[in-house]
């Protein structure tokens, strides 16, 4: 099977659904056994850091506790799988979508049992360079009692994804509020940003 093969990304779709409200929620982007493979290799990372905030980086418990490792193509196959599937959807949103995106940067994200991040968005003050957000989640039979729920603050109202192995979701990161809830089990994911050029 091929790297590509692992994933079923449909492009139409994404874009289609960003264009209309600004976030797109997936089910099964990827095989049962592609994303076990990724919570086993993420599981088995060495080199975690504790996640900062804001464009200093300062760390903070009580607005964000995740632990996270971030994607190099040199590190892994594994790595440099998901970071060309994220190019390759860099690629689509660009030609659909027509957002000029140049890079696409990502990392794991660990939450231990009791952790969360407070609202926020993708952004840093002055800085606008991140555009799109996408999170994959590699956490098999995740339940409501579960926790770690993300929460979209739409206009709408407050739409609740649980972080059920294989899902995505992509939105607009400079418009799109979210949070963490705070999780009761380890609750792995990755996170990406696609950029502007500097």
């Amino acid at each position: 099977m091929t790297t590509a093969a692992l994933w079923n990304l449909d492009f139409a779709q994404i874009c289609g659904a960003l264009e209309q409200g600004g976030v797109a929620v997936l089910d099964s982007i990827t095989t049962v056994e592609n994303a076990a493979a990724l919570l086993a290799y993420c599981q088995s990372q060495a080199a975690w850091r504790a996640a900062g905030i804001g464009a200093g980086h300062s760390t903070n418990l009580a607005i964000r506790g995740d632990r996270t490792h971030w994607l190099s193509s040199e590190n892994s196959a594994i790595e440099a799988d998901v970071l060309a599937m994220l190019d390759r959807l860099r690629c689509a949103l660009n030609q659909t979508l027509w957002l000029n995106l140049a890079s696409v940067e990502a990392h794991f994200a660990h939450y231990a049992p009791g952790t969360g991040y407070a609202r926020h968005k993708d952004v840093f003050q002055h800085d606008a360079q991140r555009v799109i957000s996408f999170v994959l989640y590699l956490n098999p039979a995740w339940q409501p009692a579960d926790g770690g729920r993300l929460a979209l603050y739409l206009p709408e109202g407050v739409q609740f994804v649980l972080p059920t192995s294989q899902s995505a979701v992509l939105f607009v990161s400079s418009d799109i509020e979210h949070a963490v809830e705070p999780t009761n089990r380890d609750r792995y994911s990755i996170a990406a940003w696609f950029r502007r050029a500097e």
